[in-house]
């Protein structure tokens, strides 16, 4: 089986971007919120299990103030209209637009 790269570069585009991500605490998801915000995107963060403690870790206290503007985490079902709903109407809230 082939490994399929995408290059960092290519995702530069991104910065300045809000960038909404539902299955976002485990396995792709999570990385993917990790190296969207690690490339200057906004993150709406859905999921039925919050962050796992280490996601985060601690950082200076400048980082975890620029963090905490750019990452929404809202609890959501993606088998739920009315969750799936509440998602996009907290992200437009937080950032003006998805």
């Amino acid at each position: 089986m082939t490994e399929f790269q995408i290059p960092p570069e290519s995702l530069t585009n991104l910065k300045d971007k809000v960038v909404l991500i539902t299955g976002s605490t485990s396995g792709i998801g999570k990385v993917t919120v990790h190296l969207c915000l690690s490339l200057g995107a906004k993150v709406i963060a859905g999921d039925v299990n919050p962050f796992p403690e280490d996601f985060l870790p601690l950082l200076c206290e400048q980082r975890q103030e620029i963090l905490s503007s750019s990452l929404l985490f809202v609890k959501t079902d993606v088998t739920d209209w009315t969750s799936l709903r509440n998602l996009f109407i907290s992200g437009e809230k937080r950032f003006g637009r998805i």
